[in-house]
């Protein structure tokens, strides 16, 4: 993103996929009337037909006599036709569909080009009544893993290091009649610029269109490449198209929130979609302290000032200040390079330093994800020995200190020195310097067992994870992403880590160097969206659970907070 106080960390969110054929492999099930076929299974048959339909008579009679009441109330009407015709969207040419039994319902696994995963759960006991339709997971797919190489290959051309990377993307991906359609230079250019804008990207998604492929980069330049792939192996880049006209989310509005009508515009907002917690103050004191909308769907649970959310990339602030913590105590200083903590550092990067990598302006490429290798580019779990591995060995966007461009993987560096100068691990030098200190109870890692389900709210976005979408069913925080991701909060809870490092959590000094006096933001595409204004006493903290996408309803109400508390009182 542009600033280091802005960031959205990365998401791969697909849903393109391409024919339509059945292998259905549940047991039977209740039989009902109908020749002996199960309840169930009708009932998936009518799944699997409204969502080849584009007529809503048909999707309204498939809501009438298909879904749970109380599941349709909780969403609206209106809402679940248009969640039922973006389902549509999605398998519209799906070449293959499978059907899995789960212990509460099924898994429709649609394949094509990206493969997509529905969930249908049913109500307990009900011949088939169904409770929920949701998206479980999406991925690059199709006829072969060549397809995934070739889109992953354009998502990594932030990496090229010179032009000759860039001439052996071209030869190795892009097909040779698309390459002799263009001039030798005007080829490079075209791969030149993708690369600018892929390197500095803060999030990347995948998404399918009926023109092809689209990988979306968001950042201090956003822009998306059109990818055209051959159907035919070894599937080819046949074109390659850069569409720079892209709307920025600092668009996005909805009506002004002031003070004055502060709680009832947010229940407007509410009414309209949002769904999350807000905490308000003003001159120092809570204005508004209250959850909006759900926090679990399926099981009308409301959010509340107490539910939990994954925070996005909100824990860079948790680095900042550990990094802090430790210069007030003399254990290292923000001139030092990284080679005095990390040994064999390479030449090239050796001289980078703590105040470098803190400010975006060390070098390092935004993430270190490797394509192919990592299925999920958050969760997939590596330790922090690989972490450094792979950042030290990544080429550098520029020379250290020449240039400014946001950093993820500076902060998981931060995160590793942080572990070698203290000798405690990352999670327990935060929980015994600020967590536990300022009464931070409901915050912690990915996986943490301290929380059950019903503390959570479940994201609401464009990618499903786990069983149940909450960071409970997410895995151990890994080394992709600590630092400045893997973490859940609530806003009561940040507003404790602000207020204690004013309250002396940190030295004077580190203080001015740690509040930005800007908003601070993070998110990722499973429906999870935290923002907060680091001012202390008119101020306001957000987390949700209703995001789908950068600049989307919720973002737009954030900035519309944002807004008030600026003006002040």
């Amino acid at each position: 993103m542009s600033s280091p106080a802005t960031r959205l960390t990365l998401f791969i969110a697909a849903t393109f996929v391409a024919s339509f054929s059945v292998a259905v492999l549940i047991a039977p099930a209740t039989r009902a009337q109908d020749g002996g076929q199960s309840a169930e299974m009708q009932a998936i048959r009518a799944v699997e037909a409204v969502l080849h339909t584009q007529d809503n008579e048909a999707r309204r009679s498939f809501i009438e006599d298909h879904l749970e009441p109380d599941y349709v109330a909780s969403i609206g009407e209106d809402a679940m036709l248009e969640h039922l015709a973006d389902l549509s969207a999605i398998v519209a040419n799906a070449d293959g569909l499978d059907v899995e039994r789960t212990p509460t319902g099924v898994r429709m696994k649609y394949g094509g080009v990206t493969s997509t995963d529905i969930g249908v759960e049913f109500v307990d006991g009900s011949a088939g009544l169904i409770s929920s339709i949701a998206i479980l997971s999406q991925r690059i797919g199709g006829p072969g893993p060549e397809i995934e190489r070739r889109v992953q290959a354009v998502e990594g051309l932030g990496r090229a290091s010179s032009d000759e990377a860039l001439k052996a993307f071209a030869e190795e991906h892009l097909a040779p009649n698309f390459r002799a359609s263009l001039r030798s230079d005007q080829l490079m250019q075209l791969l030149r610029d993708i690369h600018g804008i892929a390197a500095t990207a803060g999030g990347i998604s995948i998404e399918g269109s009926p023109e092809g492929i689209r990988v979306g980069f968001r950042g201090a330049q956003n822009a998306d490449v059109l990818i055209q792939i051959d159907d035919q192996s070894p599937h080819f880049i046949t074109s390659l198209k850069l569409e720079t006209d892209i709307e920025d989310a600092e668009g996005m509005q909805v009506e002004p929130i002031g003070w004055g009508n502060l709680e009832g515009r947010l229940a407007e907002e509410e009414a309209a979609g949002f769904a999350g917690a807000v905490l308000v103050l003003r001159d120092g004191d809570v204005v508004l302290d209250r959850g909006f909308g759900l926090a679990n769907r399926a099981e009308d649970l409301p959010n509340t000032s107490e539910t939990i959310f994954d925070i996005g990339s909100t824990p860079i602030d948790f680095t900042r200040a550990a990094v802090l913590k430790l210069v007030d105590t003399g254990a290292l200083s923000l001139d030092d390079p990284i080679s005095r903590y990390i040994s064999d550092t390479p030449t090239d990067k050796a001289g980078i330093t703590i105040d470098q990598l803190m400010t975006g302006r060390s070098g390092l490429p935004n993430f270190h994800h490797i394509p192919g290798v990592d299925e999920d580019y958050d969760l997939s779990y590596i330790d922090r020995e690989e972490a450094i591995r792979r950042m030290l060995s990544q080429p550098l966007l520029f020379e250290p200190g020449t240039e400014q461009a946001h950093s993820h993987s500076a902060f998981g560096l931060m995160a590793a020195i942080v572990e070698l100068v203290s000798g405690a691990s990352y999670g327990d030098f935060l929980s015994e310097q600020f967590f536990e200190p300022a009464g931070m109870t409901r915050t912690g890692f990915y996986g943490d067992v301290g929380f059950s389900e019903d503390d959570y709210a479940v994201g609401y976005g464009s990618s499903n994870v786990g069983r149940i979408n909450i960071p409970l069913f997410w895995g151990p925080a890994s080394w992709l992403v600590m630092g400045s991701g893997g973490m859940v909060s609530n806003p009561s809870d940040l507003r404790r880590f602000v207020e204690f490092i004013c309250d002396g959590g940190l030295s004077e000094g580190s203080k001015e160097t740690f509040f930005l006096n800007q908003l601070l933001a993070g998110g990722t595409d499973r429906g999870f969206f935290c923002m907060y204004s680091d001012v202390a006493e008119t101020t306001f903290f957000l987390c949700s659970n209703s995001h789908e996408r950068e600049g989307d309803h919720t973002l737009a109400v954030a900035r519309a907070l944002a807004e008030m508390v600026r003006a002040g009182g």
